[in-house]
């Protein structure tokens, strides 16, 4: 597993170093993101892309933060530049995936460039985010799980382990996907 920063439930640290790898990019100084809204999506980017080109890891995660980093900020045109930075970053990074076989998973956790209007909403959203599966081998062998009430990001970890190949854990919440038996 290759994971940038954490994913461990807002911990930092290992729960098994042996399994896990971490790369952090050092981030700018906050005062400066207004300025700099590109942040450093492209060295993240190239880190990730490098990953997934040595074809040694199962998994893994990354997070570009310029939408909610300088969403924060409430500069309309820094924000901007922000959603174009991560819309070229993320293509790169699937199409590297696709060429590598692999799948690949774009989401967000909370919505906040979406809504600069002229209140300048500078806070999260509650809007809802996607959920992409971008599967290049997908042969319908799983499909969207309709059943669920109401699908959020607790959802999402037994989807990743799903599409790994694994059950999920008792405890968690239902996949977003189903197979087709």
């Amino acid at each position: 597993m290759f994971k940038f920063y954490f994913f461990n439930g807002n911990r930092e640290g290992y729960i098994n170093s042996a399994c896990e790898k971490y790369v952090e990019i050092k981030s700018d100084p906050s005062e400066m993101i207004e300025d700099n809204p590109k942040m450093k999506a492209y060295e993240v980017t190239e880190e990730v892309i490098k990953a997934i080109n040595s074809e040694h890891y199962k998994f893994i995660r990354v997070n570009l933060a310029n939408g909610d980093m300088v969403g924060h900020t409430g500069n309309i045109k820094s924000a901007i530049i922000a959603a174009e930075t991560v819309n070229e970053c993320v293509n790169k990074i699937v199409d590297s995936v696709i060429n590598n076989n692999g799948i690949a998973i774009v989401t967000a956790d909370h919505g906040n460039l979406e809504d600069m209007s002229l209140e300048w909403q500078t806070s999260h959203t509650c809007n809802p985010v996607m959920f992409n599966i971008i599967d290049p081998q997908y042969k319908e062998e799983y499909n969207i799980n309709y059943e669920l009430n109401n699908p959020g990001l607790g959802n999402i970890a037994a989807t990743i382990l799903n599409l790994l190949g694994f059950e999920k854990p008792e405890g968690y919440k239902k996949s977003l996907i189903k197979f087709v038996i």
